[in-house]
């Protein structure tokens, strides 16, 4: 029997010590890989990325009240798409007061499907111009990753014009000149500055027409 005191015992006990102080230095690392096998094996990603798919940098009209829906792909560490990935919109308001929402919330959540693809359904944009942004949220079990969308609340001129042109034109009238027809369509167009223009709108049977009052002539 070794005595209790022997420098054989004290010396084995030294070396104990050394060992379980580098496992317990080790052991989160240890522990971190295990886990990381493990959920591996369970088919678990290891990591997560989200894909903006569609609403980036989209100009969503205010007196139509349309938006263009967020479209996001939840892919995993091999860019392998993520099924059953919860997938939270959050809306944040712009500094001009800009924003949206979905069904009258800021927040939605939905669920990727086979394709790791998640659809924000329902945006609307509110009465104010200017940007705002979406963040999103991807997470399976404790694996999360999340990206920004930014999209800009706006009036389109193009159909404000449009609109008052189509109003504000008054009915054609056919003309027979020296054997040709033509239709003449006078009025008042209200430009989307706010200026009142009044043509003479020329129209030949071939197509051409000429507009006096803009003086700009078009085949």
């Amino acid at each position: 029997m070794i005595p209790t005191h022997s420098p054989l015992r004290n010396a084995a006990r030294r070396a104990t010590a050394i060992v379980l102080a580098i496992f317990l230095l080790q052991a989160p690392a240890i522990f971190a890989q295990i886990a990381g096998i493990s959920a591996s094996k369970a088919g678990a990603p290891m990591a997560l990325q989200i894909v903006i798919l569609e609403g980036e940098d989209a100009l969503n009209n205010i007196r139509q009240r349309t938006a263009r829906e967020p479209i996001v792909q939840v892919q995993d560490e091999n860019h392998k798409p993520v099924a059953g990935a919860v997938v939270l919109f959050t809306i944040k308001r712009g500094a001009k007061g800009a924003s949206a929402s979905f069904g009258g919330g800021a927040t939605l959540a939905a669920v990727t499907g086979l394709d790791g693809i998640a659809v924000a359904k329902g945006l609307t944009p509110n009465a104010l111009k200017g940007a705002f942004t979406i963040n999103v949220q991807a997470s399976v079990a404790s694996v999360t990753a999340s990206a920004v969308i930014t999209q800009t609340n706006v009036i389109s001129a193009a159909t404000t014009a449009s609109a008052s042109s189509q109003a504000a034109i008054g009915a054609a009238h056919h003309v027979g000149l020296f054997g040709a027809h033509f239709w003449i369509v006078a009025g008042t167009i209200a430009a989307a500055s706010g200026a009142i223009v009044t043509t003479l709108v020329v129209t030949h049977q071939n197509g051409a027409t000429i507009s006096v009052g803009n003086g700009t002539v078009k085949p």
